[in-house]
């Protein structure tokens, strides 16, 4: 039932959560007071940075299934969401807006690509669909946990590091999932649909 194939892929589900919604907690302050934006403006980029995700992942599911396999789907937004990341440590320590906004768009969709990629690799780990829904309720429960400890732990480092240290906490993270999946790479294919275990061009990547 459970391998190091799904373990590992919990661990990279914790660091999404502890990483998203970490970020999302200090957001709103982080543009109310360090880029001076006024409250409208403010509400509508959080809005956009918790919803772009959802509505994308359509898209999403899409591009995974047909062009990119679950696998690589999965490894690219996770290095998108270190990208994204890295954009707003950034923002925040330079005081730049565009590059700010640069960064909530690119974890936003990198969001909205992981989403249906994520439990369709999750399910391939387990040798049987019983398994996997036995299991499934368990990854939504660390999900909950890292999401738990983000809105928990960023105020408060928030206090000592201010907001680069929050948004450079959840670069690492996003880093150590990627690492996870690079790491393990040839496990991940080897159960992967076959989209992940064929060849796709540079093109088709990007």
């Amino acid at each position: 039932m459970w391998n190091k194939l799904n373990k590992s892929m919990m661990i990279c589900q914790m660091a999404f959560g502890l990483s998203y919604y970490g970020v999302m907690v200090i957001l709103t302050r982080f543009f109310l007071e360090d880029l001076h934006y006024n409250e409208a403006d403010t509400m509508m980029v959080v809005g956009a940075f918790s919803a772009i995700g959802p509505l994308f992942a359509i898209a999403g599911g899409f591009i995974a299934d047909k062009f990119l396999g679950a696998y690589r789907s999965l490894t690219i937004a996770y290095s998108a969401f270190a990208a994204g990341y890295l954009l707003l440590v950034l923002g925040a320590t330079t005081t730049n807006v565009a590059m700010s906004l640069a960064g909530i768009a690119l974890a936003s969709y990198a969001r909205g690509l992981m989403s249906p990629s994520y439990p369709s690799l999750f399910k391939r780990t387990f040798d049987s669909q019983e398994s996997f829904e036995n299991c499934y309720p368990v990854n939504y429960s660390v999900n909950n946990i890292g999401a738990f400890l983000g809105q928990y732990l960023f105020p408060r480092l928030v206090l000592v590091t201010g907001f680069s240290g929050g948004f450079m906490l959840s670069t690492a993270m996003a880093i150590l999932a990627f690492s996870i999946l690079i790491f393990s790479h040839k496990s991940f294919v080897e159960v992967g649909s076959k989209i992940d275990q064929v060849a796709v061009s540079l093109k088709t990547v990007s």
